[in-house]
């Protein structure tokens, strides 16, 4: 019995351990993606694209505390917090690479992206109203900082991403590639 206690610990610290090395990786590849993209952007395109990094910041840590308050008190908080950081690292490395692609060659715009805006738009708010009904109140507390987080980490990016996209649309294209992405995360994330 004693012996199953002291496995189970070393495995959670193991997993705790694990976790972290795969955020630093993430981390990193993130910080390398950053300076590959600076360079090439126009002046003003920098400090909104500072901007929107540190309000991004903000909500992935915002969102890594919601995901991990599942889990409160529990062995896996740590590291459901550390996995939550590191997916949204990842993520934000492939919109950087995505932001780096259609400033050396840009892509046209889609039409009815509007629509599309307003229909994911209705998605988010959604799963965010059903999110807040699958969880405790002290949880909802913690969803409303991350979700507001994540509104000003999203105005933010829309500002950076005017700030060098110049054609009609672009706004839009971000907008809904954003709101999707939060949709499908609060999708992701209702407790059973």
């Amino acid at each position: 019995m004693i012996w199953d206690l002291v496995v189970v610990a070393q495995t959670n610290f193991a997993m705790d351990q694990e976790a972290g090395q795969r955020f630093l990786a993430a981390d990193k590849q993130l910080n390398q993606a950053y300076q590959r993209l600076l360079p090439k952007l126009p002046a003003p395109a920098r400090a909104k694209l500072a901007n929107a990094q540190i309000r991004w910041i903000k909500f992935r840590d915002a969102w890594a505390e919601v995901r991990m308050d599942a889990y409160r008190g529990g062995t896996a908080a740590k590291t459901v917090y550390t996995d939550t950081r590191t997916a949204a690292t990842t993520r934000r490395t492939q919109d950087f690479a995505d932001v780096l692609a259609q400033v050396l060659r840009p892509r046209r715009v889609g039409e009815g992206v509007q629509d599309q805006v307003l229909a994911v738009d209705k998605q988010l708010n959604t799963n965010y109203q059903a999110y807040l009904a699958s969880i405790d109140a002290p949880g909802r507390k913690l969803a409303t900082v991350g979700q507001l987080a994540w509104l000003a980490y999203r105005d933010a990016e829309l500002a950076f991403t005017e700030s060098w996209r110049h054609d009609a649309g672009a706004r839009a294209n971000r907008l809904y590639e954003l709101t999707q992405q939060q949709a499908d995360e609060l999708a992701n994330a209702r407790q059973p």
